[in-house]
């Protein structure tokens, strides 16, 4: 879960998604992520930063913690959409002409 505390513009902040599931793709390539949240979940009027929250789910209790994530809700503030695991993505490595690697 990736919150905006307030200050921070939707192209920022997905930007920051975007950085955040590089990194994790880069340097922890065994972690699957099965849900991603970002928005304005919790604000700190109109503070600039954003918090990370990162839950790990052991297979014991996984479907039960995923089920509660997924249950309909009528919280002002929690993100509700199309829920479906996230399918692991292909990193892709952007070149510039002399093949050095942009992202």
């Amino acid at each position: 879960m990736i919150n905006n505390l307030g200050g921070l513009s939707n192209l920022e902040l997905y930007s920051l998604v975007n950085d955040c599931c590089k990194w994790l793709f880069r340097s922890r390539p065994n972690i699957l992520l099965k849900r991603l949240y970002c928005g304005t979940l919790m604000t700190s009027l109109n503070m600039n930063g954003f918090s990370i929250t990162v839950l790990r789910l052991r297979d014991s209790h996984k479907e039960e913690i995923l089920d509660l994530l997924d249950s309909p809700t009528n919280a002002p503030g929690w993100i509700k959409s199309h829920v479906q695991d996230l399918k692991p993505f292909e990193y892709v490595k952007i070149l510039s002409a002399d093949n050095q690697v942009l992202v």
